[in-house]
Order: C-alpha cells, then sequence, then structure tokens
C-alpha cells in the first residue's frame, strides 16, 4: 500500500531495534524511502536537501540513525512543516544495557568476532563496530520527543529484551569470577596476585574440585571471567597474568582447555571497553562462540559487577559465599 508524504523520525539508542523496525516499513509501504547517514554518509544537515527531494517526489520518508536531540530532530520538523507533511516521532524504549547486548550479539554475526575495545583496524567505517563510550553519550545526550516540538504524533515502542534461539543456543556454562571467588586475595596487597608465588585457592581444592566436577558432571562447561586493571596500570604484565591464571588452574587440577580464564586488561575508570565487568562483552562472546543458553548457565562472584553482569544476560547469580557453601 502506498500513504500520503510525510517524515516518520525514528528516536532511539544504537542497536534499539530502529531499522528493524525502518525496513518493516518499508516493505508494507510501497512509497517509502530510508534515509540515513549509514548508507547516504555525511552530516545530517546534508541529508536535508535529499529529504526535500523525496516529498516532492510524494515519498515517505523513514530517518533513520539516533536522532536523540531536538536540535537534530528540528531540521526534519522544519522541513516537514514547509512542505505541510506531518511529521511522527517513533521512540524506542530500552536501557543502553540491552541495546549493548543486541550490538555485541550483531557484531559477533556480522564479523565472526567481538571487538572488545568496539573498533578494528579492519572495519574502521564500519557503522556496526563503535565502543561503549558510544552509548554512554547516546544516554546523557537523549531528550525525549514531544509533541510540542511540532510532531504530529509520537510513537512510544517498548523494545522487548533480547530472546535466545533455543535450538542454537542450547549449551550451559559455569561462569566464575576469579580474585575473591577463587583464590583468596584480600590479604594481597592489590586485592589481586602479581606473582604466581601469591596464588592461593579460597577454599581447600578437594572442596573446589568436588563443586565445580558437581557442575562439569551435569554438562556445565567451566568459564572463568576476570577483571585485571593491574595491566593498565602497569602493575603487572599480560605474560605474568598468564602465568597466574596457570598456576590458579594447576592448583585446581584443570587444563586451560579445561577451564579458560577470559579477562579484560583495561583500566577500571572511566570504563572504554565492552569487557570489563559488569559490561557484557566477555559472557557474550562466550555465549556467541559456544551458543549458550544464558537461561541455563550460572554465574558466580563477590562483587555487585559480577551480579549485575548476570543480571543483564538473565544468568543465574550466587554469590561466592552461597555458592561454595551449598
Amino acid at each position: 500500500m502506498s500513504m500520503p508524504s510525510k517524515i516518520i523520525i525514528l528516536v532511539g539508542f544504537q542497536a534499539s531495534t530502529k531499522s528493524t523496525i525502518a525496513r518493516e516499513i518499508l516493505a508494507n509501504v510501497s512509497n517509502a524511502v530510508l534515509l540515513s547517514r549509514d548508507t547516504e554518509g555525511g552530516t545530517i544537515e546534508s541529508l536535508v536537501p535529499k529529504a526535500e527531494q523525496m516529498l516532492k517526489d510524494g515519498k515517505v520518508i523513514v530517518l533513520d540513525n539516533t536522532n536523540l536531540t531536538k536540535n537534530r530532530r528540528k531540521l526534519f520538523i522544519d522541513l516537514a512543516k514547509k512542505h505541510n507533511v506531518p511529521v511522527d516521532a517513533q521512540y524506542f524504549k530500552t536501557t543502553i544495557e540491552d541495546c549493548q547486548i543486541r550490538h555485541l550479539k550483531r557484531m559477533y554475526e556480522k564479523f565472526g568476532e567481538i571487538y572488545q575495545t568496539g573498533t578494528s583496524p579492519k572495519h574502521k567505517k564500519d557503522p556496526h563496530c563503535f565502543g561503549s563510550v558510544i552509548l554512554f553519550k547516546a544516554r546523557k545526550d537523549l531528550e525525549l520527543p514531544t509533541k510540542d516540538e511540532g510532531f504530529s504524533k509520537v510513537i512510544m515502542r517498548q523494545v522487548p529484551t533480547i530472546t535466545w534461539d533455543k535450538s542454537v543456543y542450547k549449551n550451559k556454562a559455569l561462569f566464575l569470577d576469579i580474585d575473591g571467588t577463587i583464590r583468596e586475595t584480600e590479604h594481597l596487597p592489590n586485592k589481586y596476585p602479581t606473582s604466581p608465588d601469591e596464588v592461593q585457592l579460597i577454599h581447600p581444592v578437594t572442596l573446589m574440585r568436588t563443586k565445580l566436577e558437581s557442575y562439569r558432571s551435569q554438562g556445565y562447561t567451566l568459564i572463568g571471567v576476570s577483571n585485571q586493571s593491574g595491566i593498565a596500570k602497569e602493575i603487572v604484565t599480560v605474560e605474568k597474568v598468564d602465568e597466574i591464571f596457570d598456576k590458579t588452574r594447576s592448583l585446581l587440577g584443570y587444563s586451560e582447555a579445561e577451564f579458560p580464564i577470559l579477562y579484560c586488561p583495561h583500566r577500571a575508570a572511566p570504563i572504554t571497553c565492552f569487557c570489563r565487568k559488569p559490561q557484557s562483552g566477555m559472557a557474550m562472546e562466550c555465549i556467541m562462540k559456544l551458543k549458550l543458553d544464558p537461561e541455563e548457565c550460572v554465574m558466580v562472584g563477590d562483587m555487585k559487577t559480577d551480579e549485575e553482569m548476570a543480571k543483564r544476560l538473565n544468568i543465574k547469580y550466587y554469590d561466592v559465599a552461597e555458592f561454595w557453601a551449598i
């Protein structure tokens, strides 16, 4: 079907399903056209002449991109007024935490890997490569659209949380924080070991092995996820951290294949990556590669950041004391 000429401005964070809805509109409205900097390039201002010609041609313009601020939207509201056509806003209500998960899933599906800093030399100009700071800035910049701006109507779309195809994502893992969960670290100056000699298990190895093996026998893959900001602080090197993790595994009697450990080497603040907990990057990398079902996974930790990472992905969480006690 066709519709009278108008402008539809999509408003929402990156990876908030705007492009999915845009494609649906284009599929159902014969005279609808997409206008987006992702495809056109240039600045938002450079889209205005193209939009004007589209209106003259009787098109329904679907303006993609984030369009988070009143100033960005005003360019096209004014254009609609000039041509006496309606202009609607569709606001995609979601959180940047959910957007991050969708972004990382999309990144893996497109590139076959997750770039934890959001960038890759191979894909510098790809709009699907961006870092966590972009979403933090988007949350700060957002001005909710209202009819007072000049919109004919404002539609709010509640974006559902991500769902996982359980015929594909059907495996399960036991995610384990390391320092304070596997290793005793309270007595150490930095609260994490800086040499293999400082590695000490939090409980007797027999108790820990019994618990971990009970999960392995149920089909869980053991995976360590650890923040290691000491690397960014130059307190410890990557090579030394690897040695320390090797020592940790050896005390538990596991090989690297039996107990892989992912870690974030970046600074604690400001967060500039996807891998530092509570960000979802490390867990998402495992979910995508191992085809894990988050609802069947378990996370164990001793910090709010561990709990928050689990919550964002709908992973069952145990505090360290509760886990080793049951």
